[in-house]
């Protein structure tokens, strides 16, 4: 990968990082050792700078201590402080994004878990922030699960999708892993539309091919050396059965950057997809 910043990786003491360090451990096996790096943020306290540095330590041997070999999967672990239990942490992995080439966070729920929340405050932050490219973590991911799998792109064949398309041909050709280009055109029907009935299937697989007549143009006009899938229907649930049909390592998609009033009227898919993905998800942001 032309980028030399390594892949950062935010980590916790709690089962959410537990994904994360298997990611890790793959990634670093594709990349090397010096492409990826861990960080920890603790509280900062206004403590004289010696017994802050003192606690720094302390928490850093808490994390390599509970770590323990999985630590060499990393380049070099840190701990920095924030000013804050959910804020600062943001702004403080923000800042990563000055040295960092994509931040990884573990997330809350496990795949297929029906849970309340499924990303925590820190991740859902981060994802309307996006300071950089976020990758999504679920927790019961295992190295298995990754090992062979393509890189996944999802578009819309916006502009947004630009910079996605980048990190992904990228990671894909970094990684040494194929790469999908998928583009779901969504289909609006009523619940009186008979989806057996041979009329409306015909005119669902005409407007598949003409999806995947776009899709065509907009992957030889990128450049990307992938395999074209074009689907019509809801793109949640179909980009969700695709990568686990797929066994994907990674999908990546482009973000809309939806402002909080945007978001009280429409859903953020990236965000939907990082929640609920029983894959690693990249979340990338357009050039500002």
């Amino acid at each position: 990968m032309s980028d030399p910043r390594p892949f950062v990786f935010g980590l916790d003491l709690s089962y959410k990082s537990r994904g994360a360090l298997a990611f890790a451990a793959w990634l670093r096996s594709r990349l090397g050792p010096d492409d990826v790096e861990a960080v920890h943020m603790i509280p900062a306290r206004d403590d004289p700078p010696a017994e802050r540095d003192e606690r720094q330590r302390r928490a850093l041997e808490a994390l390599q201590a509970q770590l323990g070999e999985q630590a060499q999967a990393f380049a070099r672990v840190q701990v920095r402080e924030a000013p804050g239990i959910v804020h600062g942490v943001v702004e403080g992995l923000a800042h990563v994004g000055t040295f960092a080439r994509a931040l990884v966070l573990g997330r809350r729920a496990r795949s297929g878990e029906r849970a309340l929340v499924h990303l925590g405050p820190v991740a859902r932050k981060l994802l309307r922030a996006l300071p950089l490219p976020t990758i999504v973590v679920p927790p019961d991911i295992e190295p298995a699960a990754l090992a062979g799998g393509p890189v996944v792109l999802a578009t819309d064949l916006e502009a947004h999708s630009e910079s996605a398309a980048r990190f992904a041909a990228e990671f894909a050709r970094a990684c040494g892993c194929p790469l999908i280009v998928v583009h779901v055109a969504e289909v609006h029907f009523n619940e009186f539309v008979d989806e057996s009935d041979p009329d409306w299937q015909a005119r669902r697989e005409e407007f598949r091919r003409e999806a995947a007549a776009r899709l065509d143009r907009w992957v030889d006009a990128h450049d990307l050396d992938a395999r074209r899938v074009a689907l019509c229907g809801s793109p949640i649930e179909l980009l969700l059965e695709h990568v686990e049909r797929e066994r994907a390592a990674l999908l990546v998609l482009g973000s809309r950057r939806l402002s909080t009033s945007e978001r009280l009227f429409t859903t953020s898919n990236a965000s939907t997809m990082a929640a609920y993905a029983p894959c690693p998800v990249a979340v990338v942001p357009p050039p500002l």
